[in-house]
């Protein structure tokens, strides 16, 4: 029985950093962080990879996770998240496993705090929620967006003010990638969603900044905020 499924997926075709997440920051492969950090939170049972690259896969398995290889229909830049999960889960199952939650952390998302994500496992077991997020604001509201058509330029939100203040602005919120975490009973109970967001979700909001690595501009920043110690400790 897998009580705890901690699932990092990682494929190999990132555009924006070529070969991002084994790129080395702060003395170690990006993925390893967060292999890292789930080793250090004794509730997870199992630590899955899943990857259709081989040198994720190496330096996952040098790190101590276990990878499941992903099929290259799944790792494309139009598939799915969520069906690489399934994959996942549907592999470890077809092995004789069981399994009763599955958590994704994002290798990209490597800012984060062991309490934040054990309050989120208590969270989701307490059975009030089908699953859960953890989410950030938004640094800019929709109000504030725009569209350009023709070289037109108009508001994303119809009969939206973007000048009024930001105080005056609708709040919105972004997921950090920190955490997703669901209960395997309804995950197959909405096979065909999409979303991570399955049943009754709770939003977790993290208590602080973070930032998730799509450019060279996040990975340096990030670099300077792990060599600080962020966000176990803050910022002065």
């Amino acid at each position: 029985m897998i009580k705890n499924l901690a699932i990092i997926p990682a494929r190999g075709g990132s555009k924006g950093i070529i070969g991002k997440n084994i790129k080395p920051i702060c003395g170690k492969p990006l993925i390893a962080h967060t292999i890292d950090f789930i080793k250090q939170i004794p509730a997870f049972d199992k630590i899955i990879v899943s990857t259709d690259d081989s040198n994720i896969k190496r330096v996952s398995l040098e790190y101590g996770a276990e990878v499941i290889d992903r099929p290259k229909a799944l790792a494309t830049d139009t598939a799915l998240a969520m069906d690489s999960i399934r994959h996942a889960v549907q592999e470890l199952e077809s092995s004789g496993e069981t399994i009763e939650y599955i958590y994704i952390l994002e290798a990209t998302s490597p800012l984060r705090r062991k309490s934040d994500i054990v309050q989120c496992m208590e969270i989701l077991r307490s059975g009030k929620y089908d699953s859960i997020a953890t989410l950030i604001p938004s640094s800019i509201s929709p109000g504030r967006m725009f569209q350009i058509n023709n070289n037109t330029i108009s508001p994303y939100i119809e009969g939206s003010v973007a000048w009024m203040p930001r105080q005056s602005q609708p709040k919105a919120y972004q997921c950090d990638g920190i955490l997703y975490g669901f209960s395997n009973a309804i995950l197959q109970k909405y096979k065909d969603s999409q979303s991570a967001f399955l049943g009754k979700t709770y939003p977790y909001i993290t208590p602080y900044e973070c930032l998730d690595i799509d450019t060279l501009f996040e990975f340096v920043i990030i670099e300077k905020l792990l060599e600080m110690g962020y966000p176990e400790k803050s910022l002065k």
